[in-house]
């Protein structure tokens, strides 16, 4: 083994007696020796520093070093530790109110993270500048980043200066996570927090002049955008960065004389109450530079109201309200004393343990224990069940294949019965309001008689949304009355017809839910239904299932999320993990609930894993566990 020896304190003595002290350029020069600080300081996630002063002026300024520790009793709390160089207006906060907020970005704010770390004039919000949008704290001044992942609200209990600069010490007071962040954290195994959210890493500052380059947790590498700020130095001073935007024609030289008079102004008298409009015009100015010709993330002047999609509003309704739809599948009734022998020998639940009112989610097996139809199978009364199915056709002939001499009959009554969803928290105070009789007691998978006015109906609970839902089961001439009493007493409880496809898409894809397009060539074991399979009863593929689980799952369907606003990812995509292949994507679609692109994938368990990074059509995406959304299942209860 062999080791190269580095004097870092020779490298920082000749870089600066070199540099005269600039340290902009002693951390070029530096790194020119084949010396990296990174040998010193591993990449750190990036997080943004928000300060005050006691006028109320906002500095916000981008830090790529410091470190959390916890404190041993008898006064235990969280800490946090970075530097600052005495010269920031940040360290200059620091002092005279001793309060900030910490606040860790995803990659998606590389370019905000470049503006806030231009020479702004101090007083000038970096924040407002950036186009981002300020989430007021609980215990300090300063206020967070609504569009950064966590906020860590901090207060100073020790200094150290260290030459020229300050080492604080803070203990972090209160935390705010972004929900949809919280949201993934549960699916992600062990709950990493932070280590799950796309973060920014800097790792290394090249070029001339020097630009930091940053990293992703996938290890792609993105360099500083090179469109805004000094030309000819890094960081620079006001004034070079100025005469940058010139020469890049964003401005010209009587705009620039302009901006440089602001400048001057509000130096002059930096209050934001008597100076406001000079701050307000400087502000805007500097927006319209580092925006010119990109789309902020908060745009800084005013737009047309956001307009939200059908998709998104039926979505919005489920989850929140209440929507409606007819979900009709087909149906095939099952009757005679021998039905539930029957239905236990074609499906791995058992059947005949059902009890009269209750239903089952099962799965039925080919002889090489695959699963070839998901079914729901409703318990009506002592000898009959209804089958609830998308694929009638081939259970039929199924069940043609396998009937020996069993005393039943079984017939599809797909055209006899209309079935309306409906879906959401506010569900059952419509239903309630709808029925003859309520149904607060009536159970998750249990299906009743009941009357809405004089029409005979029969009532589920269940549904395929991951929220409070019911099914209405009717014949198809009462299906418009029903319709109108859906409209007419659902209004004060925000009730709407769902008419978009996220009955099949987003609603229940973000709860994990699959179609047969998920489970083609798998078995229960290896898409997590292996709770459904009564082993102590026989089934047709059950020796085939038995060999698979001895044998020890070799595949898994999982959930994956794609960081990435736009992906073009499809069912069938291969998906690779360290450069191999490890599976493919069975679905992928946008799930408006946690705001992110999301899919599922049948993977090789000894190639992937939940928690892995992984690439799908040149996209990264990382594997989680299949649900997205409610893993308590608290809604679903009600």
């Amino acid at each position: 083994m062999s080791f190269t020896y580095f004097d870092v304190q020779e490298i920082f003595a000749e870089t600066e007696r070199e540099q005269k002290g600039d340290f902009a350029e002693c951390l070029e020069t530096y790194e020119t020796t084949g010396f990296s600080h990174r040998w010193i300081q591993p990449p750190v996630a990036c997080y943004f520093v928000t300060t005050m002063d006691k006028k109320g002026n906002v500095n916000c300024t981008p830090v790529s070093m410091g470190t959390a520790f916890q404190s041993a009793p008898p006064n235990m709390r969280w800490c946090y530790a970075f530097a600052m160089n005495n010269d920031r207006d940040g360290r200059k906060n620091l002092d005279e109110t001793g309060e900030c907020v910490i606040s860790y970005y995803p990659y998606e704010l590389l370019r905000e993270s470049e503006i806030i770390g231009l020479p702004v004039p101090k007083g000038i919000n970096e924040i407002d500048v950036a186009g981002l949008t300020p989430l007021p704290s609980k215990k300090v001044k300063p206020y967070g980043i609504a569009e950064c992942v966590s906020n860590l609200e901090a207060k100073v209990i020790e200094t150290i200066r260290v030459d020229g600069s300050t080492l604080y010490v803070f203990e972090i007071v209160e935390v705010s996570v972004r929900d949809e962040y919280m949201e993934r954290d549960k699916v992600t195994p062990h709950e990493p927090g932070l280590g799950a959210a796309d973060l920014l890493f800097e790792v290394s500052i090249k070029g001339n002049p020097p630009r930091l380059n940053y990293m992703r947790m996938d290890k792609t590498i993105y360099p500083t955008p090179d469109d805004i700020g000094c030309d000819a130095r890094w960081i620079g001073t006001f004034e070079e960065w100025m005469d940058s935007e010139e020469r890049r024609g964003k401005i010209n030289a009587a705009t620039k004389e302009r901006i440089l008079q602001l400048n001057r102004e509000w130096k002059n008298n930096p209050d934001p109450d008597s100076n406001a409009k000079v701050k307000e015009e400087l502000t805007d100015y500097l927006k319209l530079i580092c925006w010119h010709g990109k789309e902020c993330k908060k745009q800084p002047v005013k737009k047309n109201p956001k307009v939200i999609s059908e998709k998104q509003k039926d979505h919005e309704t489920i989850r929140n309200k209440v929507g409606y739809y007819d979900f009709t599948h087909k149906l095939l009734k099952v009757t005679g004393k021998d039905a539930a022998e029957f239905l236990d020998k074609m499906f791995v639940a058992n059947i005949s343990k059902a009890r009269t009112g209750t239903a089952k989610y099962t799965t039925m097996l080919n002889e090489d224990g695959k699963i070839i139809d998901d079914v729901i199978v409703f318990h009506i009364d002592a000898d009959t069940y209804w089958i609830s199915t998308l694929y009638i056709d081939e259970l039929i002939a199924w069940f043609d294949q396998h009937r020996s001499f069993e005393d039943m009959t079984y017939t599809e009554i797909t055209d006899d019965v209309t079935m309306y969803a409906v879906q959401g928290p506010n569900s059952r105070e419509l239903m309630n309001k709808i029925l003859k009789n309520p149904v607060n007691d009536l159970k998750h998978f249990h299906i009743e008689d009941n009357q809405i006015d004089a029409m005979r109906v029969k009532i589920a609970r269940s549904g395929y949304t991951g929220e409070l839902g019911y099914e209405i089961y009717c014949v198809p001439s009462d299906a418009e009355r029903i319709e109108r009493s859906l409209e007419k007493y659902g209004q004060e409880y925000g009730v709407r017809k769902i008419k978009t496809d996220v009955i099949v898409t987003s609603i229940p894809r973000e709860k994990g839910y699959v179609l047969m397009s998920d489970l083609e060539g798998t078995n229960p074991l290896e898409t997590g239904f292996d709770w459904t399979v009564d082993w102590e009863k026989d089934f047709i593929g059950k020796e085939a299932l038995q060999r698979d689980k001895e044998k020890g799952v070799g595949r898994k369907l999982v959930g994956f999320i794609v960081p990435k606003t736009s992906a073009n990812i499809q069912a069938g995509d291969e998906i690779k993990v360290n450069g191999i292949s490890a599976g493919r994507v069975t679905m992928f679609t946008y799930a408006y609930t946690i705001g992110q692109n999301i899919g599922f994938a049948l993977i090789d368990t000894d190639k992937a894993q939940v928690g892995d990074l992984a690439v799908v059509a040149e996209t990264g995406v990382i594997l989680t566990e299949r649900c997205f959304y409610d893993v308590s299942n608290s809604r679903v209860k009600g």
